[in-house]
């Protein structure tokens, strides 16, 4: 469910339960789309969180979506339903101009453009929804509707307020400040928002994901880099984000899990070997480790063993060493056998 909204960004009901391959409830489904998307005119866009790393563009994107919604919203049936589908596709006269858009936002006529062909269309030189109104879904679920309805009342009104501090803060940067450094930004209850801090654990997740192994200031810096946001977030408050997404093994985070029953066999097994290190091994020792530990042969193939391997260790001239090991002196380098 989130591939298809990642890549189609804007879809039906009825298209994403057509595209999902695998059989899925319908109560499933909803379960999914409400933790992926927000209602968008009956239909369901992914949440900006999952479409930028920045905060001001995650606020620019919602404010284009609750204009989408405020511009189709006349074609859009009252929530005990009753109109016919020709009655929900609004004129071409409708839609949200470009340019009042990028004036609003002043983000770049290319961010602009992107956004806005993500999840509209342009006619008569005013951008709409890329879809017409799902009166069909609408009709079936009115406290669905009714629930995102106040959401999107109050979310434009949050997002107006966001836009503009943010916008101003671009305009007026202050100097830079280290990680951790809370409260120190023009406006830090802004900054070091929920949203701030459920992104940070999107992007700490994807970094564990992707680059296996990290240590908390290896993450910090990893999120300062995205943008000055993170700045403003304090230690404790990452530390406890980082507690939701991920595990602390020795002085690194770990992704949890891989998802896949056997892989998360071997690879837990493989962090216990590896935590009680104390000096790098061989690959073909720390095997006979887990195979020793597990009871049986490790059958996993070559690459996918150094892949484990690579995620939770680094190769010292052909022996592992496990990035969270605290090392007991200070080089880091193989010891050598003891001189008797």
């Amino acid at each position: 469910v989130f591939t298809i909204l990642r890549h189609r960004h804007v879809e039906s009901f009825a298209t994403i339960q057509r595209l999902v391959t695998v059989p899925i409830a319908e109560s499933e489904l909803l379960r999914l789309l409400l933790q992926y998307a927000v209602l968008v005119l009956g239909n369901w866009a992914i949440k900006s969180m999952y479409v930028y790393d920045d905060m001001y563009e995650i606020s620019c994107r919602d404010l284009l979506l609750a204009l989408l919604i405020r511009s189709g919203a006349a074609f859009v049936p009252p929530s005990q339903g009753g109109a016919g589908s020709d009655a929900c596709t609004p004129p071409a006269s409708a839609g949200l101009p470009k340019e009042a858009f990028r004036s609003a936002t002043r983000l770049s006529l290319d961010r602009v453009s992107q956004m806005l062909q993500e999840v509209a269309v342009c006619s008569s030189s005013a951008w709409r929804l890329k879809l017409p109104p799902d009166a069909a879904f609408l009709a079936a679920h009115p406290a669905i509707q009714r629930h995102f309805d106040q959401w999107w009342k109050q979310r434009l009104q949050q997002v107006v307020k966001e836009v503009h501090q943010r916008r101003d803060a671009r305009a007026n940067p202050q100097g830079p400040l280290t990680g951790g450094e809370e409260g120190k930004t023009k406006d830090a209850s802004v900054a070091v928002s929920p949203a701030l801090l459920q992104l940070a654990g999107r992007l700490c997740s994807s970094a564990l994901k992707t680059q296996g192994a990290l240590t908390f200031q290896q993450l910090r810096e990893t999120l300062n880099s995205k943008n000055n946001d993170f700045l403003a977030v304090a230690d404790r408050d990452l530390e406890r984000v980082l507690q939701t997404v991920a595990i602390q093994v020795g002085t690194v985070w770990l992704a949890p899990k891989v998802g896949n029953a056997q892989m998360d066999l071997y690879r837990d097994c493989l962090i216990e070997v590896l935590k009680k290190q104390t000096q790098p091994q061989s690959k073909a020792a720390i095997v006979q480790e887990m195979s020793q530990a597990l009871n049986r042969r490790i059958d996993l193939p070559d690459f996918t063993l150094r892949k484990l391997l690579r995620e939770l260790a680094v190769n010292e001239s052909g022996f592992w060493s496990f990035k969270g090991r605290v090392p007991e002196s200070g080089d880091g380098d193989v010891p050598l056998p003891p001189v008797f």
